[in-house]
């Protein structure tokens, strides 16, 4: 059990093959940490632009200079580092080839956000309980990291609450994202409970460690991160990552030295953790961070309800979807998103196979899905696990994109052929990704009764992701074949954003930013556009031939 950590940032380098992804492998994989390569090497292919525009502020005055996805801010500076495969990089490339600038309409939540609710409501006991219920609603089926027995007992006064300064700030955030993760979004009640945990957090909590810390920080972060302070979220999540690992959150314990219910409960945390980093790093084209020594087991497919606290041991995993059944199949799934991303982040141009292979573990993971985790329900507005089960499968076809996207745009930038006929190389595959994503959503959204702002945000999110490879093709060859299709996802999409635009603020600026875009492309897919925009044709092709563009486009799974 004392097996030393070693953590390493793995950065450009040879990409090995890699093996198919094991049950024990945690945040990529171990190994020494590799040759540096020469400054200006990297220079010229990852670093594009001055570091010292990274520098961010992202205090509540402040208007935001990121946003949550990682792809729609138009200005660099005070932003973060966006790596080469966050979509804040092709939104700037793009907007220079479009030749004029790209309008800067978002507003920030923190100026734009008008709480429609009387603060004497919002104080009332029946409201925040209204809230919490929403929390383990809407919210708690994605991600169990709080056990819910054991929160509303202490929210009720029937247990103790945390000593360790956490509670006001967790039950507030609690209340927070209850209210984002249902209608209360549309009168930004979450704003309300979030100022209130945010000004409990103190440098004095901060010196001390617990697993209800870990919960609070990481709640804090993924709420940050979709109201558009990611780069505040981002710091949260290493500081609730290093809290965990001190902790031993990533280390299985025996028996005779634990509770099986408080092992579970670790498992859960842990593993939410897990995934939030590793969406977020990808988001934002941040380095895989590599940790040795995690043994801490997947958690169990069971209800809050069967971590009695007096169990001698868990009882069998449900053949049935329970809470715990979203985040089991996720981890599973950013396994292979972590180590993908080390590889994108390390070549230039990755190895075809190697991201074949990529694809195959995530086919391999799709065919592995239980039935009640990939089929709906009759009646989805009443299974409480039908919008995770979505934004799980969403989440698979946006990985898909990423990891052949590389392909598509090295296509691009070499000025070649569009070949579709082959539905088996990666460029298909993406665009084949990409139309799954969304025809899916598109389909999800219009006949589901289940429209609240966590499901908005993800929608939004995915969409625009697979949105912009159809927009990229159109943009490269308007009069190919399957134009024709790729005008008609984007409709699709944009129909779905304007709807999505009502729960999501982001939503409306995307539709704004794919009308600008598709000013480049002729309304009619017959006119003479190479004769007439050849100009910006050729633009748009050498764009690509830039050293960074040669990763992935836009961002990865979201958390």
């Amino acid at each position: 059990m004392a097996q030393d950590l070693q953590t390493t940032t793995r950065l450009d380098v040879t990409v090995p093959q890699r093996s198919p992804v094991r049950e024990d492998q945690a945040l990529g994989s171990g190994g020494d940490v590799p040759p540096q390569r020469p400054s200006s090497e990297i220079d010229s292919e990852v670093e594009y632009e001055s570091a010292d525009l990274f520098e961010w502020d992202e205090s509540a005055d402040v208007p935001a200079r990121a946003d949550g996805i990682g792809s729609l801010s138009l200005q660099s500076a005070g932003a973060g580092y966006m790596g080469p495969q966050s979509g804040n990089a092709i939104l700037r490339k793009l907007q220079h080839i479009r030749g004029s600038p790209l309008p800067e309409e978002y507003v920030p939540i923190e100026a734009s956000a008008q709480v429609a609710v009387p603060e004497e409501t919002l104080k009332s006991t029946w409201f925040m309980n209204d809230c919490v219920d929403n929390y383990f609603k809407y919210y708690h089926p994605a991600y169990p990291i709080l056990h819910e027995g054991t929160f509303r007992a202490q929210y009720f006064g029937a247990l103790p609450k945390p000593n360790d300064g956490s509670w006001p700030i967790l039950e507030n955030i609690v209340r927070s994202i209850g209210a984002f993760s249902s209608s209360f979004c549309l009168q930004n009640t979450d704003y309300y409970y979030y100022e209130q945990a945010s000004s409990q957090l103190s440098w004095s909590i901060l010196r001390k460690g617990s697993i209800s810390l870990v919960q609070t920080l990481c709640l804090l972060a993924n709420y940050l991160q979709k109201r558009d302070r990611p780069n505040t979220g981002f710091t949260l999540l290493g500081v609730a990552m290093n809290m965990a690992l001190g902790l031993g959150l990533h280390r299985e314990f025996s028996a005779s030295s634990i509770s099986p219910r408080d092992m579970e409960i670790r498992r859960r945390v842990w593993w939410t953790l897990y995934i939030f980093d590793s969406g977020a790093r990808v988001t934002f084209g941040r380095a895989t961070i590599t940790i040795n020594g995690v043994t801490v087991r997947q958690p169990h497919n069971l209800d809050d309800k069967d971590l009695a606290v007096d169990l001698a041991r868990l009882p069998p995993n449900e053949n049935r979807a329970t809470v715990a059944s979203s985040l089991i199949w996720q981890l599973k799934l950013a396994r292979i998103g972590n180590l993908a991303n080390e590889e994108l982040c390390r070549s230039g141009q990755p190895n075809a196979n190697s991201m074949l292979d990529f694809g195959q573990q995530i086919d391999d993971w799709s065919d592995e899905l239980p039935a009640y985790m990939r089929e709906s329900t009759p009646r989805p507005e009443h299974d409480p696990f039908e919008v995770p089960r979505m934004v799980l499968l969403w989440r698979s076809m946006h990985l898909r994109i990423i990891i052949f996207r590389p392909f598509l745009l090295e296509i691009v930038k070499d000025r070649r052929p569009l070949d579709l006929t082959e539905s088996g190389t990666p460029h298909s595959k993406c665009l084949a990704a990409a139309s799954e994503c969304v025809l899916s959503i598109n389909t999800f959204w219009g006949s589901t009764h289940a429209h609240r702002g966590s499901l908005a945000w993800y929608a939004f999110y995915w969409l625009v992701t697979a949105t912009f490879v159809h927009i990229t093709c159109l943009l490269y060859d308007p009069v190919h074949p399957e134009a024709l299709e790729w005008r008609q996802m984007i409709q699709l999409s944009h129909e779905a954003l304007g709807s999505l635009g009502d729960y999501e603020e982001l939503a409306t600026r995307a539709t704004t930013i794919m009308d600008q875009l598709l000013g480049l492309v002729p309304s009619n897919p017959d006119s003479t556009f190479f004769d007439a925009n050849q100009l910006e044709r050729l633009e748009f092709a050498e764009f690509w031939n830039q050293p960074w563009a040669n990763t992935a486009l836009f961002f990865e799974n979201g958390s």
